[in-house]
Protein backbone atom coordinates (compact mmCIF):
# COMPACT_ATOMS: atom_id res chain seq x y z
CA UNK A 1 0.00 0.00 0.00
CA UNK A 2 0.92 3.35 -0.46
CA UNK A 3 0.78 6.24 2.10
CA UNK A 4 -2.69 7.59 -0.12
CA UNK A 5 -4.34 4.20 0.66
CA UNK A 6 -4.22 2.82 -2.69
CA UNK A 7 -2.37 -0.84 -4.00
CA UNK A 8 0.94 -0.06 -5.53
CA UNK A 9 -0.14 -2.52 -8.17
CA UNK A 10 -3.93 -3.16 -9.70
CA UNK A 11 -4.15 -6.43 -11.17
CA UNK A 12 -7.85 -7.26 -13.86
CA UNK A 13 -8.39 -10.97 -14.77
CA UNK A 14 -10.69 -11.11 -17.67
CA UNK A 15 -11.70 -14.39 -19.44
CA UNK A 16 -11.44 -14.87 -23.33
CA UNK A 17 -14.54 -15.00 -24.59
CA UNK A 18 -13.75 -15.78 -27.93
CA UNK A 19 -11.07 -14.42 -31.09
CA UNK A 20 -12.40 -12.15 -33.93
CA UNK A 21 -12.25 -12.60 -37.24
CA UNK A 22 -9.97 -9.63 -37.21
CA UNK A 23 -8.40 -6.19 -35.54
CA UNK A 24 -9.24 -2.89 -36.48
CA UNK A 25 -7.56 -3.84 -39.56
CA UNK A 26 -8.07 -6.50 -41.40
CA UNK A 27 -3.81 -7.82 -41.13
CA UNK A 28 -4.57 -7.11 -37.04
CA UNK A 29 -5.28 -10.39 -34.81
CA UNK A 30 -7.93 -9.85 -32.17
CA UNK A 31 -9.99 -11.16 -29.13
CA UNK A 32 -12.84 -10.72 -27.26
CA UNK A 33 -12.51 -11.01 -23.26
CA UNK A 34 -15.15 -11.11 -20.83
CA UNK A 35 -14.90 -8.86 -17.65
CA UNK A 36 -15.21 -10.48 -14.16
CA UNK A 37 -18.37 -9.15 -13.04
CA UNK A 38 -20.04 -8.44 -16.91
CA UNK A 39 -23.62 -6.81 -16.59
CA UNK A 40 -26.13 -9.29 -18.31
CA UNK A 41 -26.86 -6.45 -21.04
CA UNK A 42 -23.21 -6.23 -21.60
CA UNK A 43 -22.68 -6.96 -25.29
CA UNK A 44 -19.72 -9.74 -24.02
CA UNK A 45 -23.46 -11.65 -23.63
CA UNK A 46 -25.29 -10.86 -26.46
CA UNK A 47 -25.91 -13.84 -29.10
CA UNK A 48 -24.69 -13.71 -32.84
CA UNK A 49 -28.19 -14.77 -34.85
CA UNK A 50 -26.42 -14.75 -38.00
CA UNK A 51 -23.75 -14.00 -40.66
CA UNK A 52 -19.70 -14.59 -40.15
CA UNK A 53 -17.56 -14.39 -37.41
CA UNK A 54 -17.46 -11.11 -35.72
CA UNK A 55 -14.50 -8.70 -35.85
CA UNK A 56 -13.14 -5.81 -33.79
CA UNK A 57 -14.93 -3.69 -36.20
CA UNK A 58 -18.16 -5.76 -35.47
CA UNK A 59 -18.16 -5.44 -31.98
CA UNK A 60 -17.15 -1.17 -32.12
CA UNK A 61 -20.53 -0.96 -34.13
CA UNK A 62 -22.34 -2.91 -31.76
CA UNK A 63 -21.03 -1.42 -28.56
CA UNK A 64 -21.98 1.79 -30.32
CA UNK A 65 -25.69 0.72 -31.62
CA UNK A 66 -26.11 -0.28 -28.01
CA UNK A 67 -25.23 3.27 -26.55
CA UNK A 68 -27.40 4.96 -28.77
CA UNK A 69 -30.18 3.20 -28.18
CA UNK A 70 -30.52 2.62 -24.40
CA UNK A 71 -30.56 6.68 -24.51
CA UNK A 72 -34.50 6.36 -25.59
CA UNK A 73 -37.12 5.64 -23.15
CA UNK A 74 -39.57 3.89 -25.00
CA UNK A 75 -38.53 0.95 -27.81
CA UNK A 76 -36.45 2.17 -30.35
CA UNK A 77 -33.69 1.04 -33.12
CA UNK A 78 -30.93 1.87 -34.65
CA UNK A 79 -28.34 1.18 -37.46
CA UNK A 80 -24.53 1.93 -37.19
CA UNK A 81 -21.67 1.63 -39.89
CA UNK A 82 -18.20 2.65 -38.52
CA UNK A 83 -19.40 3.69 -35.20
CA UNK A 84 -21.62 6.16 -36.69
CA UNK A 85 -25.39 6.18 -36.93
CA UNK A 86 -27.15 5.51 -40.14
CA UNK A 87 -30.44 5.28 -38.88
CA UNK A 88 -32.00 6.00 -35.44
CA UNK A 89 -36.09 6.25 -34.45
CA UNK A 90 -38.53 5.28 -32.62
CA UNK A 91 -39.59 1.65 -32.28
CA UNK A 92 -43.25 0.19 -34.41
CA UNK A 93 -43.76 -2.80 -36.66
CA UNK A 94 -43.26 -0.50 -39.88
CA UNK A 95 -39.46 0.55 -39.05
CA UNK A 96 -38.86 -3.52 -38.10
CA UNK A 97 -40.50 -3.66 -41.84
CA UNK A 98 -38.31 -0.82 -43.16
CA UNK A 99 -34.86 -1.96 -41.32
CA UNK A 100 -35.37 -5.34 -42.57
CA UNK A 101 -35.77 -4.78 -46.37
CA UNK A 102 -33.07 -2.56 -45.91
CA UNK A 103 -30.80 -5.29 -44.50
CA UNK A 104 -31.46 -7.50 -47.35
CA UNK A 105 -30.59 -4.65 -49.82
CA UNK A 106 -27.67 -3.14 -48.44
CA UNK A 107 -24.19 -3.15 -50.05
CA UNK A 108 -22.54 -2.63 -46.90
CA UNK A 109 -23.46 -4.92 -43.20
CA UNK A 110 -23.68 -2.48 -40.56
CA UNK A 111 -24.62 -3.32 -37.08
CA UNK A 112 -28.28 -3.27 -35.75
CA UNK A 113 -29.58 -2.75 -31.95
CA UNK A 114 -33.12 -2.96 -30.53
CA UNK A 115 -34.28 -1.83 -27.28
CA UNK A 116 -35.36 -2.98 -25.28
Amino acid sequence: MTDNGFPEKLTLTYELQQQLRYGENHQQRAALYRAPLAENSALVNAKQLQGKELSYNNFSDAGAALRIVREFERPAAVAVKHSNPCGVGGWDAQWKKRLAKRSRRTRFPFSEALWP
